[in-house]
């Protein structure tokens, strides 16, 4: 390793001497893998919206709605760190899914949150919410939820668990349901 004595005496401290042609090449370098890995996380998060935007839309018309839910939009966004979340904007009608790359949560996710935007709006996860989830879930699904409420922590965890699970079942098998 080279130091350069002129920075050195300038900074007070030691300096390595490198060489300016191969700091060129290696920034360039550096700036072409940033490039390409922008690119390529771009088109797997279109991917993943327009995964969900399909999936939103074939939600949309499930005949276990209770009420329509064609003025309700929908904006997917990567998850940053921790786990995936969605939320349910009832007055503006507006649905918000950070969701990682997988189809069986973003579609457990995407029910849950449309379920808020079908039942009243002071329903959040009662027995309306409940019924009208366990609902739907059987549509898209074609599973019975029968949870043994004794058994759980919470009717509402063991509810959304259930049916989490059974989209990992169908997106592991596609043919079946």
């Amino acid at each position: 390793m080279r130091f350069c004595f002129r920075c050195s005496t300038k900074a007070g401290r030691l300096v390595r001497r490198t060489c300016p042609a191969l700091d060129q090449v290696r920034e360039k370098k550096v700036a072409r893998r940033k490039a390409k890995q922008g690119k390529k996380r771009d088109k797997h998060n279109a991917d993943r919206r327009v995964r969900a935007e399909k999936m939103f839309q074939r939600f949309k018309k499930l005949k276990s709605w209770p009420q329509s839910l064609d003025d309700v939009t929908i904006r997917v966004t990567r998850v940053r760190s921790g786990g995936q979340s969605g939320y349910a904007y009832i007055e503006r009608r507006h649905i918000t899914l950070r969701v990682v790359d997988n189809d069986a949560e973003i579609g457990a996710l995407l029910l849950h949150e449309m379920t808020h935007h079908a039942c009243p709006t002071d329903e959040w996860h009662g027995d309306i919410f409940r019924a009208v989830l366990t609902d739907v879930a059987h549509e898209v699904l074609g599973e019975h939820f029968q949870l043994d409420s004794a058994k759980l922590h919470s009717v509402y965890d063991g509810l959304d668990i259930a049916v989490r699970e059974g989209f990992k079942r169908k997106f592991a098998n596609p043919g079946a349901a």
